[in-house]
This record gives structure tokens, sequence and C-alpha cells, in this order.
């Protein structure tokens, strides 16, 4: 799987290189906080790197799964174009989206001061998803 997500940044990467437009710079922003998230979730990095202590990649665990999400909801009010200029919805996107991002960086400084569980920063970090979809 990382083998394939890897070959998604490098493609969407040399997409944006090779056209510049905007929407290919969003795809490279998308496939690689997306990519990652699922990396990191997986354990690789400390396999490869050999790292008994694998709490040193909790903050980043807990904060790319929200960070993701608001990438992805502004991508989807992008892509919803003018309806997203609806009453409600264009509101819900843009708050959202800021709503994760702090969420993210609430759990990315909880996680650093090692308060709390691996288990419950994980479990918030996925009710924070669960909530934004």
């Amino acid at each position: 799987m990382a083998g394939v997500l890897l070959t998604f940044m490098v493609a969407a990467l040399l997409e944006a290189l090779r056209h510049s437009q905007l929407a290919s710079w969003r795809a490279v922003a998308f496939v690689t906080t997306t990519g990652a998230s699922a990396i990191l979730m997986s354990g690789l990095p400390e396999q490869l790197l050999g790292l008994t202590n694998s709490h040193r990649w909790l903050p980043a665990k807990v904060a790319m799964g929200p960070l993701s999400g608001a990438l992805a909801l502004l991508y989807l009010g992008v892509w919803l174009g003018g309806i997203a200029q609806d009453r409600w919805l264009k509101p819900i996107i843009h708050w959202g989206a800021l709503a994760q991002c702090l969420a993210a960086a609430v759990l990315a400084a909880l996680a650093v001061q090692s308060k709390y569980s691996p288990y419950e920063l994980l479990l918030a970090a996925a009710f924070v998803n669960a909530i934004s979809v």
C-alpha cells in the first residue's frame, strides 16, 4: 500500500510540475496528506527506522487525519462550485475545515504533553474524523 501511495504522490507531483495548474497542486496536497496519514498509521516509519518508542510519531498520527479531512472538505466545496454558494453549505464547509484544523492542533498539543494515553488520543482523532463525515 505504501508503494502505491508513494507512486500516487510522485505522479501527482509530476502532473503538477508539468501543467502547473491550481487543480494539479490541490491533488498533490491531498494525495500527500492522505498518503502520509495512511503511512504513518501503518507503523511503517517506526519499523523502517527501527524506533522502539513509537510515541514520538503520535502528534503527527493524531493530527494528519483531521488535516486530511479539512483539506477534503475544502476540495469538496471547490468541486461543488456554484452549489457551495448555498446559504448553509458554504459556512459549513469553511467553518468545518477550520474546526478540523483546530482539532488537529489541539490533538497534537495533547499528544506532546503525554498526559493522555495513545489510545485515548487516537480515539479522539477518530471521533473528529467521524464527526466531519
